[in-house]
């Protein structure tokens, strides 16, 4: 927020200014038509299913309201309160609680891995659930491609993209890719 310039994107360069924001700029900020277009334009790009963070000071707060209008709506918006210690501490807070939720909501018990086999090719869907034995594919093609010594599957996580994260007890991560090659070459194993 620039008290200048109304909402701008954070990567924008601008001049350096004198402005405050004070209650005269608010009723300017409300009457501009372009600071207010503009300002909206950046907001219809921001993703509406997520929640927006206003931690910032209620005057900055009260600056986005006004220009923002009814675009404001679309949005949960979660608001700060206080001085810059209690605000930087509700952020930490949020946002901790916001990673936690993504984690919970991407992990799973079990996923569906695709393989193809035979002439004419045929798709074959295996599940692997939490505490299966694979040998995930690590380098190579054909009769000279690498599998690791077998893993347990400890947690299956769907990432932004869709495509499935299968971490092992080591803590380490192995994409769809190398789960599928595997499963095709070694089967799931039975220990």
């Amino acid at each position: 927020m620039s008290a200048k310039h109304g909402l701008i994107h954070s990567s924008e360069w601008i001049e350096p200014y004198d402005q405050l924001l004070n209650q005269e700029r608010l009723a300017t900020f409300a009457s501009d038509k372009y600071l207010r277009d503009r300002a909206r334009r950046h907001i219809r790009m921001m993703n509406a299913g997520a929640p927006l963070y206003l931690i910032v000071p209620k005057m900055n707060q009260n600056a986005f309201y006004a220009l923002a209008g009814s675009t404001a709506r679309r949005f949960e918006i979660v608001q700060a309160s206080g001085g810059i210690f209690n605000q930087r501490k509700q952020l930490k807070n949020l946002l901790a609680d916001e990673i936690e939720l993504v984690a919970k909501r991407n992990r799973m018990e079990c996923a569906a891995f695709r393989t193809f086999s035979g002439t004419p090719l045929k798709e074959l869907w295996h599940l692997v659930r939490v505490g299966d034995w694979l040998r995930p594919w690590v380098s190579g093609v054909g009769a000279s491609a690498n599998f690791a010594a077998p893993i347990q599957v400890a947690c299956l996580r769907c990432s932004i993209s869709g495509s499935i994260h299968t971490e092992d007890f080591t803590g380490h991560i192995w994409n769809d890719y190398q789960v599928s090659a595997g499963i095709k070459h070694h089967g799931i194993l039975s220990v």
